[in-house]
């Protein structure tokens, strides 16, 4: 579709439905164990960034063709569990033509290009498409039990966009239609071409700190800040070199009433994805980059991210010392019993979790011996039924032989 830029402002909150974010509302805000996954997730499955999304997607008339109030995310994953660290991916749906028509957007987390991204993309639309047929036939089949004509053309799909978010260290230059990856002989074109499935990637190109395949007025400030964030992840130099780019949107997220969450959102993401910086670093480019009313928030966020580390520390230190204590005290308690203990017992101790020294400990009060505490009783046998044995039928007699008959 053309590309071409809209007067259309970003969505409103009022329209989206979307509740207010205070600076209480922490706990929405990602973890960092998959980073790019849960910033992309946390950020557009709110209906009003996800709508700015989608309207950078689109063009702009059929973004007008399309029921803005009906959006929704969809539930579930299409990728494949091993590719999880690569991959993520997020499924919009709205109302348009009539008709709902589905968005599937994939992140690729690595820094290089899939060559084959076409063929991934098409393995997880093919399994969106038959999940939807799925639910379609059970709708028809609740509907034609109750005596009632289901909705909808019999065996339909509905269309799928499949878009690409792209963050690698250079442009796309990977095929991103489908039939580029297909080789057909040239004088075999005109038999094998309208058997191939012909379908094109949109792709969105993050790389180098571009937003090119979007309309990037029509993202939210939120959502420009995280791209931005995702396309310098685990490069210090240009963060630092670029983030002055995005000070006056970062300005404007300061500006909304979610600004404490997501602020804090975008801090954790940038932790995450530049681990090898140290937070005083981090915390010193973040702030020179803001403006008076962001650093005031930003302040506040800082000192929650420390006084929440402070208070992990202390219970972390609290519960290895009540651990430490309660293997102290078994020691003790097995040397007066036993005598002294064989390297191998020590280290158990030390390795034991919670419950186990409890149910060690307990078996104390009965063991005769040292192994007797450590020993597992082994989980008993199901008992086996003896099998009658078959019972044999007695032997028909045979008759006698017609050569052999008495005279």
């Amino acid at each position: 579709m053309a590309r071409t830029t809209s007067d259309s402002r970003a969505p409103s909150r009022a329209r989206s439905g979307v509740p207010p974010h205070d600076g209480q509302n922490r706990s929405h805000a990602p973890p960092t164990s998959q980073p790019h996954d849960a910033l992309m997730k946390w950020v557009f499955k709110q209906a009003r960034h996800a709508e700015g999304l989608l309207r950078a997607l689109l063009d702009p008339r059929a973004a007008a063709l399309t029921d803005w109030s009906s959006l929704r995310v969809e539930d579930g994953s299409h990728v494949d569990p091993e590719l999880t660290h690569r991959h993520s991916d997020l499924v919009l749906s709205a109302r348009m033509f009539e008709q709902r028509v589905y968005f599937y957007t994939l992140v690729e987390h690595q820094r290089t290009e899939e060559p084959r991204m076409p063929l991934r993309m098409g393995h997880y639309m093919l399994r969106l498409w038959d999940k939807l047929a799925r639910e379609t036939d059970s709708r028809s089949r609740a509907a034609s039990d109750k005596g009632r004509e289901s909705s909808g053309a019999r065996g339909c799909l509905p269309p799928i966009l499949p878009v690409v978010l792209y963050n690698g260290v250079g442009p796309w230059t990977a095929p991103s239609a489908f039939e580029d990856l297909v080789s057909v002989p040239t004088e075999a074109v005109q038999d094998f071409s309208p058997h191939v499935p012909r379908f094109r990637l949109r792709m969105v190109d993050l790389s180098g700190g571009r937003m090119e395949g979007l309309v990037e007025s029509m993202l939210t400030a939120l959502a420009r800040a995280a791209f931005w964030c995702m396309s310098v992840a685990f490069q210090d130099e240009r963060m630092e070199r670029e983030i002055a780019r995005i000070k006056a949107t970062l300005d404007e997220v300061a500006a909304t009433s979610e600004a404490s969450v997501a602020l804090a959102a975008l801090m954790r993401y940038l932790g995450a994805t530049h681990p090898a910086m140290p937070a005083s670093t981090l915390r010193k480019i973040v702030m020179e980059a803001l403006g008076p009313e962001a650093q005031e928030v930003m302040v506040d966020i800082f000192e929650d991210i420390r006084d929440r580390g402070q208070r992990e520390g202390r219970q972390r230190g609290l519960q290895e010392g009540q651990h430490e204590g309660r293997v102290k005290a078994l020691t003790e308690l097995l040397v007066r019993r036993y005598g002294s203990l064989p390297r191998g017992a020590k280290a158990r101790l030390r390795d034991a979790d919670e419950a186990t020294l409890s149910r060690w400990t307990l078996r104390v009060l009965d063991a005769t011996r040292l192994e007797d505490v450590f020993e597992e009783p082994a989980a008993e046998k199901p008992r086996r039924t003896a099998r009658a044995a078959p019972r044999r039928e007695p032997a028909t007699p045979k008759a006698a032989s017609p050569s052999r008959a008495p005279r």
